[in-house]
C-alpha cells in the first residue's frame, strides 16, 4: 500500500483499483482502501474510571527511544469490525495510546512519538530515525528496531524502497540518503551487509551460497563481527535500491494468513561508517610496550581522527505467535519456534538493561549476540512499535506495547569509537599487504592450475591428432584398395565387351558367306548388321569413355574426400549397377 493510497485512506477516500496495491507491512491482504480511524473521545464515566500506567520516565539523553505507530484498518477489518467499537485510541498531541477495555475503562501507555495513520514516512524518518543517523555521523553506534506483529507496517516503514511512490521511501534508504550526503568521497568510507535471521541461522543475503555464518568475538576489545558477510562499499543511493533489491528477492518469504508476504525470519541492515575528522588540541595518544614502558604523544589540531561507527537496521518478524493465527504449515512450529526464542532474549536483554543488571543475557539467541552493543551502553537505539487497531488482535496488540515500554525503561551512555590516523594507515597498509598476497598466491594458484589444464589439454589434442591421423590413414587405404578393386572390375568389363565384339564380327562374316546366294536379302541383312555393329562399337567407345571419365572422377573425389567413405562407396554401387545394365543391354539377343 503506497502513501498516495494511505492518505486517501486518511481523508475518507476510496482510491480507484490502478492505485490500490498491497504493500507489505502497511496493508495487510489489503485491496480496497480504509477509512480513517477517528479516534473516539471518551465518555465522561471513562474519565472518572480509568487507569493510566507506565508513563515515561523523565528523559537523560541516553534513554532508548520508542515510537509507536498505527496503521489504517484494512478492507478486512472494515468489514469484520463494523460493528466493534474502536480499540485503539491515540493522542499523538500528548505522546499517549489508550487501549480500550470495555466503555468505561481503558489503559494508557505514554511513547517518546505516539504516530497515527496521517503520518507519512518523512515524518517518521525525522522523528524516529534522523536523531539515530545524526548520532552515527557523529561517531556513535545507532540501531532501528521494528517490532510488531506481521501485517503492522514494519516492513513498509523500514525497508519500503519507493519505487512507485518517491514519497513512500522507508527508513533503510533515506538513512543511507542522509548518510551519502554527509561524506566526503575518497576520505570517509560506508558499507552495508544485508542479513538474515532464519531458524537461528544468519544469512546472508547478498550472497545465500554462503550458508550459515558464524558470529565471531574479538577477544581483546570483544567486538562482535560477521567476517564472512559480504560488505559492499556505497557510492550513491541507486547502488543501494540495487543491494536492497537483490537481497529481497533472497529472503525466505513463507506465505500465511496474516500476511501474504510475511516473513518468519529478522531482516538486519548493517551499515559501517568511517569518517576523517581533525583531532582535537591537547589529546594524548599513550602506547604501552613490554616491559611496563609506557610512550605518551600529543595529538596536534592537524592530526586526523578516523571515527568508525555502526548502525543496525533490523526488521524483526511478526511477534505473534500462535500457529493457528499466522496459518503456516511445514517449518511453522520451529519457525515460530526460533523467532519465540530470538524475540524473547530480546525482552530479556532490554529488561536487564533497564533495571541495570551487570549482566545481559546477549548470549541467549543470535539476535542479541548480534545487536549486543545496543546492551553495553554503546549506542543510541530507537525503537519502533508497530500495530493494527482491530480488536481481533488484541493480544499481539497489548503485547507488543508492553514490549516497548520496557524498552523504554532502558538507558545508553554513548561513547566514540575512533582511532588515529598513522594507526588506521598502519592497519589499511598491513591489511592491503595482506590483500596483495592473497592475492598473488591466488594469481600463482590460477596461473599453476591454468598451466596444468594447457597441459592436459595438450595431451589430449595430441592423442586426438594421433587417431584422426590413424584414421585418416586407415580410411586412405581403404579407398585406395576400392579404386584398384574397380580398375579391375573395369578392365575385366572392357576384355568381355571386346570378346563380344570379337564374337560379333566372327558371327558376320560367318553369315555373310552362308547368305552370298541371296544378294538383296543378305545385302539388307549385311547392312543391318554392319549397322547394328557400328552401333554396337559405338557404345561400346561410349561406354568405355565414359568408364574412364567416370573412374577419373571417382579417383579425384577419393583424393578429395577420402574421409567421405560412404559416399564413395554409394557411388561406387551406382557405377556397378549401370555397368550391370549396360552389359544386359549388350547381352540382348538380337
Amino acid at each position: 500500500m503506497n502513501m498516495s493510497s494511505y492518505a486517501n485512506c486518511i481523508s475518507g477516500t476510496i482510491p480507484s483499483s490502478s492505485e490500490v496495491q498491497a504493500e507489505k507491512g502497511i496493508s495487510l491482504n489489503t485491496q480496497t482502501c480504509p477509512t480513517r480511524i477517528r479516534p473516539k473521545t471518551m465518555s465522561s464515566a471513562a474519565s472518572i474510571v480509568r487507569r493510566t500506567i507506565n508513563h515515561r520516565p523523565k528523559d537523560n539523553g541516553g534513554s532508548v527511544k520508542v515510537a509507536l505507530r498505527l496503521r489504517p484498518r484494512n478492507s478486512e477489518e472494515l468489514e469484520n469490525d463494523a460493528d466493534l467499537t474502536d480499540y485503539v485510541e491515540l493522542l499523538p498531541e500528548m505522546k499517549l495510546l489508550r487501549l480500550r477495555k470495555n466503555n468505561w475503562d481503558y489503559e494508557e501507555f505514554e511513547f517518546d512519538e505516539v504516530l497515527d495513520e496521517t503520518v507519512s514516512q518523512k515524518e517518521v524518518y525525522d522523528v524516529v530515525m534522523k536523531p539515530v543517523v545524526k548520532a552515527v555521523l557523529e561517531g556513535y553506534n545507532g540501531a532501528v528496531i521494528a517490532y510488531g506483529s506481521a501485517g503492522t507496517g514494519k516492513t513498509f516503514t523500514l525497508a519500503n524502497l519507493g519505487k512507485e511512490n518517491y514519497a513512500d521511501r522507508g527508513v533503510m534508504v533515506r538513512s543511507i540518503e542522509d548518510i551519502l550526503d554527509d561524506f566526503s568521497f575518497g576520505q570517509d568510507s560506508v558499507s552495508v551487509s544485508y542479513l538474515q535471521l532464519y531458524l537461528e541461522a544468519v544469512k546472508d543475503l547478498l550472497a545465500p551460497e554462503k550458508g550459515n555464518l558464524a558470529i565471531t568475538e574479538d577477544p581483546e576489545t570483544g567486538d562482535i563481527s560477521l567476517p564472512g558477510a559480504t560488505s559492499v562499499e556505497l557510492k550513491d543511493r541507486t547502488s543501494f535500491l540495487d543491494l536492497l533489491t537483490a537481497g529481497d528477492a533472497n529472503r525466505n518469504l513463507p506465505d500465511s494468513k496474516m500476511n501474504i508476504e510475511s516473513t518468519r525470519s529478522h531482516t538486519l541492515l548493517l551499515v559501517e561508517v568511517r569518517k576523517t575528522v581533525k583531532g582535537k588540541q591537547g589529546k594524548y595518544l599513550t602506547a604501552s610496550y613490554d616491559g611496563g614502558v609506557s610512550l605518551q604523544t600529543s595529538i596536534s589540531n592537524d592530526a586526523l581522527t578516523i571515527k568508525k561507527s555502526k548502525l543496525w537496521i533490523v526488521d524483526l518478524a511478526g511477534s505473534e505467535i500462535r500457529e493457528n493465527k499466522s496459518g503456516n504449515e511445514g517449518l511453522s512450529f520451529d519457525e515460530a519456534k526460533f523467532v519465540n526464542l530470538s524475540l524473547t532474549a530480546l525482552g530479556r536483554s532490554f529488561h536487564a538493561f533497564a533495571e541495570g543488571n551487570r549482566h545481559v543475557p546477549t548470549r541467549d539467541s543470535k539476535l542479541t549476540r548480534l545487536l549486543c552493543d545496543l546492551f553495553e551502553g554503546a549506542s543510541r537505539t530507537s525503537l519502533i512499535i508497530t500495530i493494527g487497531p482491530s480488536l481481533r488482535h488484541k493480544v499481539d496488540t497489548r503485547n507488543s506495547i508492553l514490549f516497548g515500554q520496557r524498552a523504554m525503561k532502558a538507558e545508553n551512555m554513548r561513547r566514540v569509537k575512533d582511532d588515529f590516523d598513522y594507526e588506521t594507515l598502519c592497519r589499511d597498509l598491513q591489511a592491503k599487504v595482506d590483500q596483495l598476497t592473497a592475492e598473488n598466491e591466488r594469481q600463482s594458484n590460477l596461473v599453476f592450475d591454468a598451466e596444468k589444464r594447457l597441459k592436459r589439454i595438450t595431451e589430449e589434442v595430441e592423442l586426438t591428432i594421433q587417431k584422426s591421423e590413424r584414421q585418416a590413414k586407415a580410411l586412405l587405404e581403404e579407398s585406395h584398395a576400392k579404386i584398384l578393386l574397380i580398375q579391375k572390375e573395369n578392365m575385366e568389363s572392357i576384355k568381355k565387351l571386346k570378346q563380344e565384339c570379337h564374337q560379333l564380327e566372327k558371327d558376320l562374316n560367318e553369315n555373310t558367306r552362308k547368305f552370298c546366294t541371296q544378294n538383296e536379302c543378305v545385302a539388307l541383312e549385311k547392312t543391318q548388321i554392319e549397322d547394328e555393329i557400328s552401333r554396337k562399337q559405338q557404345e561400346m567407345e561410349e561406354c568405355l569413355q565414359e568408364y574412364h571419365r567416370e573412374l577419373s572422377d571417382i579417383i579425384a573425389r577419393i583424393d578429395k574426400e577420402c574421409i567421405q567413405r560412404q559416399s564413395v562407396e554409394r557411388r561406387l554401387k551406382e557405377l556397378e549397377d549401370q555397368m550391370k545394365a549396360r552389359k544386359r543391354n549388350l547381352n540382348v539377343p538380337k
